[in-house]
């Protein structure tokens, strides 16, 4: 009977050990170049900024929730096919995690690459792509595309759209906009309201033919150019 109790107490202080041999590990100071990890990539309009989050992981595999002890210098670049490479910024959130961004200067897929002392970090080589918004369904309204009144003021709007012929919703991608009548050029000032439409406002001072020529991208837009008569 001695025999069997001794055995039982000797298996439950088993058990309580493995218990305390399994419990989660605690997060610790250093983090792991191998665990810690980035947010998926979205897609991002061309000369707007890129965001994204870097969270770190701890050598045990625990997230941190403190920044890590030392820290690391973090570096990071996004480059284009065509070599166009620009940097990315961080911000330490002091909780573990690190926002990162950057601008897309031109449309297409890229490749962002973090590093962590020099080193790459594995889990934060992110294939991300910058879109812009396509001349093919881009057009303009107003009545500073239609037949004019001399001395009147008219207003163009471009409204950039998508090569999904969505609403591109974001500035910074102004179209080009040239106005004259014969071999004369026609001032006017082009608004970026930045939310994906440009306004034009202009004056025809003159009776004549007038042209207005829109591009964006180098490419016209629907309807461009247009050609308007004042009266």
């Amino acid at each position: 009977m001695t025999t069997t109790t001794r055995t039982l107490a000797s298996a439950t202080l088993g058990f309580v050990a493995s218990l305390a041999f399994a419990a989660p590990a605690r997060a610790d100071g250093s983090y792991s170049p191998e665990y810690s990890f980035c947010g998926a990539p979205g897609a991002t309009p061309r000369n707007n900024v890129a965001v994204n989050n870097l969270f770190f992981v701890d050598t045990n595999g625990v997230p941190m929730t403190a920044a890590p002890n030392p820290f690391p210098t973090l570096t990071g670049e996004a480059v284009w096919p065509d070599s166009t490479t620009v940097p990315v910024e961080f911000e330490d959130y002091g909780d573990g995690s690190v926002g990162f961004w950057y601008v897309s200067p031109v449309a297409g897929e890229h490749v962002v690459t973090l590093y962590a002392d020099g080193v790459p970090l594995e889990n934060c080589i992110l294939e991300a792509t910058a879109y812009a918004p396509d001349p093919a369904f881009t057009y303009a309204s107003g009545t500073g595309t239609v037949d004019l009144t001399t001395g009147n003021p008219v207003i163009i709007t471009i409204h950039s759209m998508d090569s999904n012929n969505h609403h591109f919703t974001y500035g910074n991608n102004p179209p080009t906009v040239t106005i004259t009548r014969g071999n004369d050029t026609v001032n006017h000032v082009l608004f970026d309201n930045l939310d994906g439409t440009y306004t034009v406002p202009y004056t025809p001072t003159h009776n004549g033919s007038y042209e207005v020529e829109i591009l964006l991208d180098g490419q016209h837009i629907q309807g461009s150019p247009f050609h308007l008569v004042a009266n």
